[in-house]
C-alpha cells in the first residue's frame, strides 16, 4: 500500500540522516522513527491518564450502587433473582460471619463453589469482610486443587454443603454458605462496611502452571478499581444493561463480569456450570 511505502521511506530517510553523527554506533542504536511517529508512539498513545476514584475499594463502589438502585435486579440464576439491596444484605450477613472467624485485610479465603447466587454472595461477603478470595474451581483436577490449598494456606474455605466432602486435604475452617446463612437470624443488623484499603488484596488467582507449578497472582483493590476505569472507556454502560456472566472465577476477566457490572447497575445473569 502507498501509506506503507511512505512510512518505510520515512524510516530510511531518518536512518540516513542519523548516519553522519552516528558512524561509530551499531546500526541497531540509530533512530528510524520519524518525528511524527515518535510523538504518536511515545506521547499521544501514552496519554492514558484519567480521573477515577483512586482511594476506593470495590465494596465501597458496590455499596454506593446499592444506595442508588436498591430495588433494581442485580443477579439472576436460573429461576432465582436478587435485587441490589437483597444481594447486599446477604453479603453483609456472610461478611459478619467471616469477621467473627478472623477474616479481615490480608486474610485469604478459599472459595470452592459452583457458579450460583451463593458464589456471588460469597465473593461479596469475603471482600466486604476485608479479606481476599482464592478461587478453587470444583471442576479442577484434584492434584491442582490440593497444591493451591497447600500453597495459599487459606485459614477459611467457603463451600456448599453438597461439595464439602470433595474438598482436598486442608487445615482450614470450612463455612458451608447455604447452611451457615440459613442459621443466621434473617432480621439481624449485620451491615459490614468495607474494611479493606486500596492497597489490600482483593483476590489471588493461580496461573495455569504451563511453565511449571501454578503461581498465585495477587491483585489489590486499587488494581481492580483501575481496571474498572479502563473498562468504562471501552464498554457502553450508561444506561446499564444485562450481562451474561460465563467466565470461571479462575480467570481474571470474571472481575469484569461480576464486579465491574455490579458497580455499574447491570443485571448480571449467571450461566450455570452444567
Amino acid at each position: 500500500r502507498a501509506e506503507d511505502a511512505e512510512r518505510l521511506l520515512g524510516h530510511l530517510q531518518t536512518l540516513l540522516e542519523a548516519l553522519p553523527a552516528g558512524a561509530d554506533r551499531p546500526m541497531s542504536e540509530l533512530p528510524m522513527l520519524t518525528e511524527a511517529e515518535h510523538k504518536t508512539l511515545l506521547s499521544e498513545w501514552n496519554a492514558t491518564a484519567s480521573d477515577y476514584p483512586r482511594d476506593a475499594t470495590f465494596p465501597q463502589l458496590f455499596e454506593a450502587q446499592v444506595e442508588r438502585t436498591p430495588d433494581s435486579v442485580a443477579l439472576v440464576f436460573r429461576n432465582r433473582s436478587l435485587t441490589y439491596k437483597e444481594l447486599d444484605h446477604q453479603a453483609d450477613l456472610l461478611a459478619h460471619h467471616l469477621q467473627e472467624r478472623g477474616v479481615g485485610p490480608g486474610v485469604l479465603v478459599g472459595i470452592y463453589l459452583d457458579r450460583s447466587i451463593e458464589m456471588v454472595v460469597a465473593l461479596l461477603g469475603i471482600l466486604k469482610a476485608g479479606g481476599a478470595y482464592v478461587p478453587l474451581d470444583p471442576a479442577y483436577p484434584a492434584q491442582r486443587l490440593a497444591f493451591m490449598v497447600e500453597d495459599a494456606r487459606t485459614p477459611v474455605i467457603i463451600t456448599h454443603s453438597g461439595l464439602a466432602d470433595t474438598l482436598p486435604p486442608h487445615q482450614a475452617t470450612v463455612i458451608e454458605v447455604d447452611a451457615d446463612l440459613e442459621e443466621l437470624p434473617k432480621g439481624m443488623d449485620a451491615h459490614a462496611r468495607a474494611q479493606a484499603s486500596p492497597t489490600d488484596l482483593a483476590y489471588v488467582i493461580y496461573t495455569s502452571g504451563s511453565t511449571g507449578k501454578p503461581k498465585g497472582v495477587m491483585v489489590e483493590h486499587r488494581n481492580l478499581v483501575n481496571f474498572f476505569a479502563g473498562m468504562d472507556e471501552r464498554i457502553p454502560h450508561d444506561p446499564p444493561g444485562v450481562w451474561l456472566a460465563v467466565t470461571s472465577l479462575s480467570f481474571y476477566i470474571s472481575a469484569l463480569e461480576l464486579f465491574w457490572t455490579l458497580a455499574r447497575s447491570f443485571k448480571v445473569v449467571l450461566q450455570a456450570d452444567h
